[in-house]
């Protein structure tokens, strides 16, 4: 019955109720008491259609009230009295008196009955139900009595609490009267038991017959369902039942509910494809009759593709109501999980990846959205070849940040590669840049920095090229590439005064002679080319103190230590110069000729300051002897203070040709290709390999070829050019750094990652613990296509990882290739499981355990879900909140549910308000 519709039948019995009573009020003569028959049955009738023991109650006080009133009428007429005429209005409190009787029969004689003050006692009720049995019997009428024997049932049962009285003043009332309606009702209701359950049956079917309303009907039909699936071996009448109340009523709750429940019994009873189809389309017809609560109606739908995939093998069918289900409820939660569970189990990556996606959209909790961000970007770029995509959604989760650093961490990487394998610089730059305060190691930072100056470099950012030098520089001075590296840039970017700056860093640092040497070379020359004359000198003198054999010093040191004549004071030494250069016009002696025309040399080079000048003198020289060694150094000497490279360059050359010490002519020709190289890089390079060739151990001249190769852009040449420095190179330090410079070259200028690979792991063969080679190698294995040989080698990162977070996210890449790349789902669950042994708390690792755990239990492995499950109560027992120990209890359930085990045990919970997953209902669900 509707709610509204019986309570306006209550207040239409409710008001007849009151009319009788207040005209039998109103009327306490002879008439009303002759009366007492029909208005008595009447009242009690519409009392009866009802069925409210409160007003069948107060019924009979009420009537017990009345009957009362009328003896006291009749009394006073006989005594000749004048009744008086009450005023309409409630009826009195009840009182004692007699039960009612036929005209007839009534008498003076006292009633034996209690007055009216003492019917509230229980005890009154009773004896007033009693007397008017006794006043009916015999059966004249069978009405009556019965309706008598039923309203002293009820007073039994709801006053005197005597069940058993009840009973058989019930079973006394259909003797009276077998079709009683009220009395079939009233021992439905009171009758218990398993062995009473067809008398049951037999009170409703009399009920049905004598139904006025199609409300009431309904119920008892539902009834009469209920009584008939109590009663057990009559599945297929319950059924009929249950399916008769929804053809009168297709959205009755309980008779969804029940006809569910014996078509769930029989289809596991029998096993056969027509049950289990007969069962999904009800759960359908159950989820459309609860559209207005959509998230019921939605995990209906949920429960339909289970049945719809693993009883009747119809995968689109149950695809078909997932995605029903989530039309009704989109949001975040189990419905969407069960979807997600769904197309991971069958493969589906496209629709994996936009599922994770839409949720992503909708999540209000970030660092969930960018777990799942993570995923999909993953699937869409390693199965669905889809690298535009993947960026676009793990730029999302970049933004995101911080969320967890595993995820965070994750993120950046995949953007690293997917950028340098689109060759976005400047994207690529970004990321590693954001990537860098996950870095603890300096020398990781360092290498990465180097990284991010050539991409900016690339970029034509020289700023920003220089900036990341120097904080390389800064993390890791031991590497003897950054500073050549960063005065490179330096000029480039025209800051003189920050090269002299970084040689003179650099000399601070080196322990070794001849480096420092060279790195105060460099600072004074800088500061002569300046101006700096003093600075100049001072870097000259230190480098001297350090390497006083040291032609190039000595030379620079005597350059500027020469004394020069002011403008004014130079004519006299000019008129010397034109003396000399007459008189060696006009010797004809060679010897006396060289003489004058070197003390000219001298003259223009000290004391006149024109180098140029001082250059033709000695070139004189040269013409009368070529072999003269002091010519051929002045040259050299005026040639570099003047930046006359090709002169300096011829001058060094024949001063090497006449030298007999072999290490000095191999340091005068490396010096000669060092002043070639700026204007003549082709000779340079030359002289380069003529040194080599002769000494291929020369440092400086491998120093030497590897810039002039990267200064011209020659990274094939550079790249041999390390590689053969790390040949003659004995200090293990050294070695490293160059392997590690190597590898970063090959990676990022030639694009060979197998080379860089090779490199690297020559690298950590010297230092197997060395941060870069370990880290790098994955970097680098990223763009190879041999996915097996990444796997090894990101399992062997894993292996010397220094912490869990690292061993675990080493773990989880290695799972990633796994399942990604090489579609081994073993060794991915492998994987997976070891990495959350190491971080149980990583709910990552755990939602892609789950997703993988569905696909291996459709492809018939063992066990699987048995090893999630003992997995979840774990984590339900570390759960850090109520609502997450519920919705991974839920999750636990339902996994048992699609296992099919009927019995398992989790911890008890506490019971805060919190809302069911599948209905969103409080502390419960009334609706499953």
């Amino acid at each position: 019955m509707q709610p509204h519709a019986a309570t306006c039948g209550q207040g239409r019995q409710r008001t007849s109720r009151e009319a009788i009573l207040t005209r039998e009020i109103d009327e306490p003569n002879a008439d009303a008491v002759e009366a007492d028959g029909s208005s008595l049955d009447e009242l009690l009738a519409t009392t009866d259609q009802g069925w409210d023991v409160e007003a069948q109650v107060r019924t009979l006080q009420m009537v017990a009230a009345n009957t009362q009133a009328a003896d006291d009428a009749s009394s006073a007429q006989v005594h000749g009295s004048t009744p008086t005429r009450r005023s309409k209005g409630p009826p009195p409190l009840p009182r004692k008196g007699a039960p009612p009787l036929r005209s007839s029969a009534l008498s003076p004689a006292p009633t034996p009955v209690r007055m009216q003050g003492d019917l509230l006692d229980p005890d009154s009720l009773v004896d007033l139900l009693r007397a008017r049995i006794a006043a009916l019997e015999p059966p004249d009428d069978a009405v009556g009595l019965a309706r008598a024997h039923v309203e002293l049932a009820i007073a039994n049962e709801t006053i005197l609490g005597d069940h058993a009285g009840a009973m058989a003043h019930g079973m006394a009332a259909l003797r009276a009267d077998p079709g009683s309606l009220a009395a079939h009702a009233l021992l439905r209701r009171v009758t218990h038991g398993r062995d009473a359950l067809a008398a049951m049956l037999d009170h409703v079917e009399h009920e049905l017959r004598a139904a006025g309303t199609e409300a009431q009907r309904v119920e008892l039909l539902v009834e009469r369902a209920r009584l008939l699936e109590a009663g057990g071996g009559r599945g297929g009448e319950a059924r009929a039942a249950w399916e008769q109340v929804l053809a009168h009523a297709p959205s009755h709750p309980a008779a969804l509910k029940g006809l569910e429940a014996e078509l769930t019994a029989r289809a596991h009873a029998s096993g056969t494809p027509k049950d289990w189809e007969a069962l999904a389309g009800h759960l359908g017809r159950m989820a459309d009759a609860y559209t207005a609560d959509a998230r019921l109606a939605s995990w209906l739908h949920v429960e339909r593709s289970l049945v719809l995939e693993r009883k009747l093998a119809r995968v689109d069918a149950s695809r078909a109501a997932l995605e029903r289900a989530l039309e009704l409820d989109p949001g975040v939660g189990p419905v969407r999980d069960s979807l997600v569970r769904h197309v991971a189990a069958h493969g589906d990556w496209g629709a994996l990846a936009r599922l994770l996606d839409d949720e992503a959209r909708v999540d209000p909790d970030d660092a969930r959205a960018a777990r799942y961000e993570l995923d999909a970007g993953l699937i869409a770029a390693w199965r669905l070849g889809d690298p535009d995509g993947a960026c676009a959604l793990l730029d999302r989760a970049a933004a995101r940040a911080p969320t967890e650093p595993s995820v965070d961490r994750r993120v950046l990487d995949e953007l690293v590669r997917l950028h340098d394998l689109g060759a976005r610089t400047r994207e690529a730059a970004r990321a590693r840049r954001a990537r860098l305060r996950f870095m603890r190691e300096p020398a990781a930072i360092a290498y990465e920095l180097r990284a991010l100056a050539i991409a900016a470099e690339k970029e034509g950012d020289v700023e920003t090229a220089v900036a990341d030098i120097q904080r390389a520089l800064t993390l890791d001075p031991t590497d003897p590439s950054l500073v050549p590296t960063l005065d490179r840039l330096l000029r480039a970017a025209g800051k003189d005064e920050q090269r002299v700056v970084a040689w003179l860093q650099e000399a601070a640092r080196s322990s070794d002679a001849s480096e420092r040497t060279r790195a105060l070379v460099q600072a004074g020359s800088i500061c002569r080319q300046l101006g700096r004359l003093p600075d100049a000198l001072r870097h000259f003198r230190s480098a001297w103190v350090v390497t006083p054999n040291d032609s190039e010093v000595v030379d620079s040191l005597a350059q500027l230590l020469a004394p020069r004549l002011s403008d004014g004071d130079d004519a006299a030494g000019r008129a010397l110069v034109d003396l000399y250069a007459q008189a060696a016009e006009q010797s004809s002696d060679a010897g006396r000729r060289i003489a004058y025309l070197e003390k000219v040399a001298f003259l223009w080079e000290d004391l006149l300051a024109d180098p140029a000048r001082a250059a033709r003198a000695y070139e004189q020289v040269l013409v009368i002897d070529g072999q003269r060694r002091s010519a051929i150094v002045g040259l050299g000497r005026v040639a570099s203070r003047s930046g006359d490279g090709a002169t300096l360059a011829r001058a060094l050359l024949e001063e090497a040709r006449l030298t007999s010490d072999e290490p000095s002519r191999l340091a005068l020709r490396t010096r000669a290709a060092a002043a070639l190289a700026k204007d003549e890089p082709a000779r340079a390079a030359q002289v380069v390999r003529e040194v080599l060739e002769q000494d291929a151990s020369h440092g400086a001249a491998r120093a030497l070829e590897t810039s002039l190769h990267e200064q011209a852009g020659r990274w094939e040449l550079a790249a041999h050019a390390i590689r053969a420095r790390i040949d003659t190179t004995s200090a293990a330090r050294e070695k490293i750094l160059l392997w590690l410079s190597l590898a970063q070259l090959q990676n990022t200028r030639l694009r060979a990652p197998l080379d860089a690979l090779v490199s690297l792991e020559r690298a950590r063969a010297l230092d197997p613990t060395n941060p870069v080679a370990r880290e790098e190698a994955t970097n680098v294995l990223e763009n190879v296509a041999d996915a097996r040989r990444l796997r090894e080698a990101v399992e062997r990162l894993a292996a010397s990882a220094d912490s869990v977070e690292e061993r675990a996210r080493h773990l989880a890449r290695a799972a990633e290739i796994d399942e990604l790349r090489l579609g081994d789902d073993a060794s991915t669950a492998r994987a997976y499981s070891r990495a959350l042994s190491e971080t149980p708390d990583d709910e990552l690792l755990f939602e892609r355990l789950a997703r993988l755990t569905a696909r291996r239990a459709r492809q018939a492995h063992g066990g699987e879900r048995a090893e999630l499950a003992a997995l979840m109560e774990k984590r339900i027992d570390r759960a850090k909140t109520p609502e997450a120990s519920l919705r991974l209890s839920f999750d636990l359930a339902w996994l048992f549910v699609e296992t099919e085990r009927s019995s398992f045990s989790t911890p008890s919970l506490p019971r805060p308000q919190i809302t069911c997953p599948p209905c969103g209902r409080s502390n419960g669900c009334a609706g499953r």
